[in-house]
């Protein structure tokens, strides 16, 4: 993964190369070091990598929170909150949080 610009980054896996908005990426999940970028629209793009890679491209940007170890959420995107559970917009995803453990909301920044 390579950030592009303020808009954007592109991402490359085995199906090809392609450019991923900020803008439009609900949220990053990580599960047995397979990446897997959620677009609003429903698509998904999968990348064998770590969410810390994720994390450090993703430094200077205030707009996505790490909300568990598995997960990176587009403040954009999130519609509610619900005990340990984030809703985002499209309401079809249901992010576990650790937030009901004592963890606090912080933006992902160095």
């Amino acid at each position: 993964m390579t950030v592009q610009d303020e808009q954007g980054f592109i991402l490359k896996n085995r199906d090809g190369i392609f450019r991923i908005d900020f803008a439009k990426l609900e949220y990053v999940e990580v599960i047995n070091k397979t990446v897997t970028c959620h677009l609003a629209d429903g698509i998904t793009y999968e990348v064998n990598s770590t969410l810390m890679d994720f994390e450090e491209n993703f430094s200077d940007r205030t707009d996505f929170i790490k909300t568990h170890r598995a997960y990176l959420v587009n403040l954009g995107c999130i519609q509610a909150i619900h005990g340990s559970f984030v809703v985002t917009k499209n309401g079809h995803h249901f992010i576990e949080s650790v937030w009901g453990q004592g963890y606090r909301f912080v933006p992902v920044t160095k």
